[in-house]
């Protein structure tokens, strides 16, 4: 299974359609913005191989990438639907509706069949759900995929919802790049978190992926997440920066888009 650059935010829960539009249009009006810096590790690696930088605004919420040399941003236009990709470094653009993601993802599950059994159940998951109220640890487990939560209670009342609705789309948009995993595990657990009016704190992903002769091994990856609820001075000139891009930037087709990346990254 490879892990791209992306996973982060496939792990940053990096957490279907969430909830319902007039929710999230309500809490687009409180005008509530926050942050969330990520960092995501190998198994027991001590330094992170990815970090990410999440912005949530009025209605658009920033992804940006700090790590490696691809330097890309994925704005999430929840009001228009549809997620804009920019590549800086070639200043090229393209957009997905998320009528498109929805399309794509579900021919995707249709697509996946048991003869890759971590695929399919990425596709098809089945998980038994744990809660410790007292510790906000949600537990997702299966055989072939075990996700822990540390979740952490939102200091903001739209925020658990708000930040299920980034997840579940950051989820589909991963899902559309080759060797990622179908987001539809990932949604089970957004959802599940969204319930308990949680944000991630800390994310434990188990994988067991079968080998030959019945053998198996076993990848473990792991998300922090630091949440601050105001935005700084400087992610402000970020989002600025952006506003700028997307209006100079070339557009492209989301095909064109993903064969240059694929170079960008070799």
């Amino acid at each position: 299974m490879s892990i791209s650059l992306r996973a982060a935010t496939l792990l940053c829960w990096t957490l279907a359609l969430a909830g319902t539009l007039s929710t999230f249009c309500a809490s687009r009006a409180l005008g509530q913005n926050f942050r969330m810096e990520t960092d995501v590790f190998r198994a027991e690696e001590k330094e992170p191989f990815c970090k990410t930088l999440t912005l949530f605004t009025d209605g658009l919420v920033y992804d940006f990438i700090l790590s490696g040399e691809m330097k890309e941003v994925t704005i999430f236009d929840m009001n228009a639907g549809r997620v804009i990709l920019l590549d800086s470094q070639r200043a090229m653009k393209t957009v997905l509706t998320h009528e498109q993601l929805v399309r794509l993802t579900t021919s995707l599950k249709l697509e996946t069949t048991s003869d890759n059994p971590v695929f399919y159940f990425a596709a098809n998951p089945k998980f038994t759900p744990k809660f410790d109220e007292v510790e906000n640890v949600l537990t997702m487990s299966s055989e072939r995929m075990t996700y822990r939560v540390q979740g952490k209670v939102a200091e903001q009342d739209s925020a658990a919802q708000r930040y299920q609705e980034l997840a579940d789309w950051s989820a589909r948009l991963n899902a559309c790049r080759p060797g990622n995993l179908p987001p539809f595990a990932r949604l089970e657990v957004n959802r599940a978190l969204a319930e308990h009016g949680l944000v991630p704190f800390e994310v434990d992903l188990k994988i067991v992926v079968p080998g030959r002769l019945g053998s198996s091994r076993k990848l473990e990856m792991k998300s922090r997440h630091l949440v601050n609820w105001t935005l700084s001075t400087n992610d402000h000139k970020r989002i600025e920066t952006v506003s700028q891009q997307i209006g100079k930037f070339e557009m492209v087709s989301f095909e064109k888009y993903s064969e240059v990346e694929k170079v960008a990254r070799k």
